[in-house]
C-alpha cells in the first residue's frame, strides 16, 4: 500500500522480496493494488527457492515438479493437504515453500506424515537452508527419516520421486521417457 502510494505520488519506487517475487511472494498483491491505483508496475524475476536449492542439492527438480506453500494463512491447510496428495500421486517431484515457522511448527511434520501415504519412505528428500546465501546448508535424506525441525522459513524442502537417486552425494532425479523397463531406477547410495 504504501509502496503504491508513493508511486501514485510520482515517485520511483522498488519493492525488493528474496526469492523470485512471483513466486509465493509479493508481485501478486502489489500489481493488484496498483491496478487499483492506476500505478504502473514492472515485475522483475528473481530466482526462486526452489531453482537455488535443486541447484545447490544437484538435480532434484530434472522433471515435472510442482511448486506448494505449507503457509495456511491464505490457503485452508485442507487444501494444502488435497494438494499434495494429487501432485505425489502423480509421481511429480515436489518443492516445498514455507516449510515451517514460528505460527506454523507442525506443517512441514503434517506434511512428511501424509506424504509417507502416498509415497516410498526411501523417497530421497533435501532441505536447503539459505540456499545461495552464506549461511547454506543442504541435508539429504529420505521422507521417513525427514526431521521437520531441520527447516525454518529460510529453507526449501525438495522431494523426490520413484526416479530421484543419490549419486556422489549430489541429488538427481532421473529424465527418462517412458521408464526403462524393471520399473524404478535403484539409488546409488544410501541416504540416511
Amino acid at each position: 500500500e504504501q509502496a503504491c502510494a508513493l508511486a501514485g505520488a510520482g515517485w520511483t519506487v522498488a519493492l525488493v522480496s528474496s526469492g523470485d517475487p512471483g513466486t509465493f511472494a509479493m508481485a501478486s498483491v502489489t500489481v493488484e493494488t496498483a491496478a487499483g491505483r492506476g500505478v504502473p508496475v514492472e515485475v522483475v524475476p528473481g530466482v526462486t527457492a526452489a531453482s537455488a536449492g535443486a541447484a545447490a542439492a544437484g538435480a532434484p527438480l530434472a522433471g515435472p515438479y510442482a511448486a506448494l506453500t505449507l503457509s495456511d494463512l491464505l490457503l485452508p491447510w485442507a487444501a494444502i493437504e488435497d494438494q499434495l496428495r494429487a501432485v505425489a500421486g502423480v509421481g511429480m517431484a515436489i518443492a516445498l515453500f514455507n516449510p515451517r515457522s514460528a505460527g506454523r511448527p507442525d506443517h512441514l511434520a503434517r506434511a512428511r506424515d501424509l506424504l509417507i501415504d502416498v509415497l516410498d519412505p526411501a523417497t530421497p528428500v533435501t532441505v536447503v537452508t539459505d540456499a545461495t546465501g552464506p549461511e547454506q546448508t543442504v541435508a539429504v535424506t529420505t521422507l521417513g527419516s525427514l526431521d521437520p525441525t531441520a527447516a525454518s522459513m529460510r529453507s526449501i524442502v525438495l522431494v523426490g520421486t520413484a526416479d530421484t537417486v543419490v549419486a556422489g552425494g549430489r541429488v538427481v532425479t532421473r529424465r527418462h521417457h517412458p521408464r526403462p523397463r524393471g520399473g524404478a531406477p535403484q539409488a546409488t547410495e544410501v541416504v540416511r
